[in-house]
């Protein structure tokens, strides 16, 4: 299994990582501001069909995807220096439905998705902010990706921000901490230091997801972690 996430993760996080999986720690591109430089999920969107990835990545890292077996496709546009030209890759998607701002969305992403399962979400950073726990169940930390997802009859838990830090930002966002592999969460951070960890870690418990930490300290949005094999590159 390979598993993708930022570098710049505190080393007991990493070494959780390592135990896991080939860890592929994402150093800083310059293309993107510092805070999100080493963010997976400004690079790379994991899908179904396959991880899609920017076409100017650095070819050891496609080349180590390409030789662990998983599938790759390369997408058009290369995430540049400001929102929201750094969010093409930024979306969520499952089974059934593409979850972004759908007018930044890389082609290659839109491509694998008919119109009727493509849903617009105003937020651009759509990954950092949502997190699938269900194929119509999500946690997030958007008011308006809440308000979008529950008139379209999905259930979600709105996540305080207050807790996540993201270097340069007054916080970052939850969704951002996590990866999921099966039945858990892996959170960078303890996620008892939400507000409401309690109602957070039942709603995950309703749909069989446990909340674990890669480290016991301070919540950080690290730009999403992806777990992926040769067989699927779905979050679910």
């Amino acid at each position: 299994m390979i598993i993708l996430a930022d570098s710049r993760m505190p080393t007991a996080a990493l070494e959780q990582l390592q135990a896991m999986g080939t860890l592929v720690g994402l150093l800083p591109m310059t293309e993107v501001y510092q805070a999100i430089a080493s963010h997976p999920d400004i690079f790379f969107c994991p899908t179904p069909s396959g991880l899609v990835y920017a076409p100017e990545l650095p070819y050891p890292i496609i080349q180590l995807l390409d030789q662990a077996g998983v599938p790759l496709i390369k997408g058009v546009k290369q995430p540049q220096s400001q929102y929201p030209f750094t969010s093409h890759y930024n979306a969520v998607a499952t089974e059934t439905l593409l979850l972004h701002n759908l007018s930044y969305t890389d082609p290659a992403i839109r491509e694998l998705y008919p119109p009727s399962q493509q849903i617009h979400l105003n937020q651009g950073y759509t990954r950092c902010n949502l997190l699938p726990v269900a194929p119509n169940a999500f946690i997030t930390s958007d008011k308006a990706c809440f308000n979008t997802l529950k008139r379209s009859g999905m259930e979600v838990f709105l996540c305080s921000t207050k807790s996540v830090r993201l270097a340069g930002f007054r916080h970052g966002f939850f969704p951002g901490c996590c990866g999921i592999l099966q039945d858990i969460i892996y959170v960078c951070g303890n996620p008892r230091l939400l507000p409401d960890h309690k109602p957070l870690t039942e709603f995950c418990g309703h749909y069989g997801k446990q909340l674990i930490a890669l480290y016991d300290g301070p919540l950080l949005d690290v730009g999403s972690i992806f777990f992926l094999d040769a067989f699927s590159c779905d979050q679910l």
